[in-house]
């Protein structure tokens, strides 16, 4: 389960933009720490059906609300910098494996200056988002959503069924035909390459069935 934790954030917009996106991505649980922001009706402006989301969620005075997770992790630009483990980061392409079945919080900081290093301290786990270096702050409704999207993956992706065995062994016997109705040098070399191709590749059923008319219509064409 996922928290998402805003310190000090000083913009209705982001407010709100954050409760969408959280929407978006089914995570529910929005923890406000002192927030500079007015609270205006803007937040319900732009956080629009993730509106129940800004409704919901709890305001607080200070990070001791993070004793209750299993696992902080807070998010940083500024990474590598410092003394010691203070800015080490996980790549966020490591976070969903690292955090996986984990009561987790997502800290993240003030929109002009981020997370103070006694609050990175506060963290268990550090993590940034990779971006240009020259420019590596993003804006803070913008982070979460890149989050958000990276632990969602697994959850959302959209999954395409891969080829039926029975499809696959028509596509292979098909090939082969097409393989044995002209002089290859090996043929038995270039109908194992296509087997092992087929092996390997994420096509669909229907991507299979178009391939297949294909070698069908070749293999008449060579009776």
């Amino acid at each position: 389960m996922f928290t998402v934790v805003l310190v000090e954030p000083e913009s209705d917009g982001n407010i709100g933009f954050v409760a969408r996106v959280m929407k978006n991505f089914g995570i529910n649980n929005l923890v406000l720490v002192n927030p500079r922001a007015p609270l205006t009706d803007d937040v319900k402006a732009y956080s629009m059906h993730g509106y129940d989301v800004y409704e919901r969620s709890k305001r607080v005075k200070s990070l001791e609300c993070l004793r209750k997770f299993d696992v902080v992790v807070g998010f940083s630009a500024k990474v590598g910098c410092g003394s010691g483990l203070l800015r080490h980061p996980v790549a966020l392409k490591d976070l969903p494996e690292v955090i996986s079945g984990r009561n987790t919080a997502l800290v993240f900081g003030r929109e002009s200056s981020g997370l103070s290093n006694d609050e990175l301290a506060m963290c268990d786990i550090i993590s940034t988002i990779p971006a240009n270096p020259e420019y590596p702050t993003m804006n803070l409704s913008h982070a979460v959503c890149v989050v958000l999207f990276e632990l969602a993956q697994e959850t959302y992706c959209v999954s395409q069924k891969g080829v039926l065995g029975s499809t696959r062994e028509r596509l292979l016997e098909c090939f082969n035909c097409l393989v044995d109705s002209d002089s290859f040098k090996n043929p038995d070399t270039v109908k194992l390459a296509f087997r092992r191709i087929a092996a390997k590749s994420d096509m669909t059923e229907k991507e299979a069935k178009a391939i297949l008319t294909l070698f069908s219509k070749l293999a008449g064409g060579k009776r």
